[in-house]
């Protein structure tokens, strides 16, 4: 497989091109031996994609990066630390650009055996999508050089895609050496610039139910509890960043008027927990503590004008340490705002626990980093 392979075209004759685009798939990993991940499997997936991608990807691995010839062609830079263009909004001096994927590990169990499937979510996002075949291949890679604790090898038995409003499609088998057909990226639905003025009156409740930890950071701090003008904030500013570095720029957002409609969205009821996972970084040589908010939050109010940045959050996730597969939101209801697709990768709405109605939000007790 090469980037050859693949169909990304991002615009038609005469039409704009979207501010992003993503593509969705489902890779199913075939254990060749048993596999035993941590109790969230992500971190341990995107460490071993991590090196396999850049394995598989550079060729002169002994050279630093920043004094590489391969540099402004080398696909591992662009995928893991990719340049920041000028003018990138909302990124303080030296600031790092948002990776361009998300990688959903398995829901549920954190072992696997000869015969049974692990089911992987990965998203490529914006231009990165012309480098599908090297995600591919990187899984391949990491199944070779195993994963967990013993190292448990698989393989890469299919990869199917989840274009939105379609059935999904078988895309990739490991018995086939290249992609089944070209691969288009869909568009994310458009924001406007400022809030739409329309009525609201009987909007039906919003229940956001966070998959896996969500972090946001406010004030230096990652235990801030999801208030819809705070996720407002955070989602635009994730969106903005990844059209800017990723996509067609930065997008004309007026920030402000959205985060300040977003204020008139109420939390009523609120069922969350503090989860706290770890891992270690082998690029940071030390320990790491990825805690954050999981369960559902039931808010009232205006919100239908955030359908569009809503059903992009379905996709692109929220918060911090996205890669790894926090941040994950699902939103009901879902006739609007369902844009990734019912897949086997874990909760939706419904698998929440119930909210008392009109339940007034309680400190969860649990102390924060």
């Amino acid at each position: 497989m090469s980037p050859a392979d693949l169909d990304t075209r991002g615009r038609m004759d005469g039409v704009a091109p979207p501010w992003l685009t993503a593509l969705r798939l489902t890779l199913a990993l075939a254990p060749l031996a048993p596999i035993e991940l941590t109790d969230f499997a992500g971190t341990v997936l995107r460490g071993g994609f991590g090196v396999a991608f850049k394995r598989i990807s550079c060729p002169l691995r002994r050279q630093p990066c920043e004094t590489c010839l391969l540099a402004p062609s080398c696909v591992y830079q662009q995928v893991f630390d990719t340049p920041v263009p000028a003018g990138a909004p909302l990124l303080p001096p030296g600031g790092k650009a948002p990776h361009p994927y998300i990688i959903d590990p398995p829901a549920g169990a954190s072992r696997f055996h000869p015969g049974e499937e692990m089911a992987v979510g990965l998203t490529v996002i914006g231009r990165a999508a012309s480098q599908l075949p090297y995600f591919l291949y990187a899984f391949r890679r990491l199944g070779e050089m195993g994963l967990g604790r013993g190292r448990g090898q698989f393989r890469l038995a299919a990869a199917t895609l989840h274009p939105p409003g379609e059935p999904p499609r078988l895309l990739y088998r490991d018995d086939d050496p290249g992609l089944a057909h070209p691969v288009t990226p869909f568009p994310l639905p458009a924001l406007t610039a400022t809030p739409p003025a329309v009525d609201h009156a009987g909007a039906p409740p919003l229940t956001l139910t966070f998959a896996t930890p969500l972090r946001l950071k406010e004030e230096g701090h990652f235990g801030a509890r999801p208030t819809f003008p705070l996720l407002i904030k955070h989602l635009l500013r994730r969106a903005a960043l990844l059209a800017a570095c990723h996509g067609a720029g930065p997008p004309a957002w007026d920030h402000r008027a959205w985060i300040a409609a977003a204020g008139a969205v109420e939390t009523r009821a609120e069922q969350l927990q503090w989860r706290d996972l770890a891992r270690y970084s082998t690029r940071q040589h030390a320990a790491m503590r990825l805690g954050g908010w999981t369960g559902t939050v039931r808010y009232h109010g205006p919100w239908t004008p955030f359908r569009p940045l809503l059903a992009a959050a379905e996709l692109l996730h929220v918060g911090q340490a996205i890669t790894f597969g926090l941040g994950r939101v699902v939103c009901s209801p879902r006739d609007q705002t369902n844009i990734v697709g019912d897949t086997v990768l874990g909760a939706s709405s419904s698998d929440a626990p119930p909210l008392p109605v009109d339940a007034e939000p309680t400190p969860s007790g649990k102390s924060l980093p």
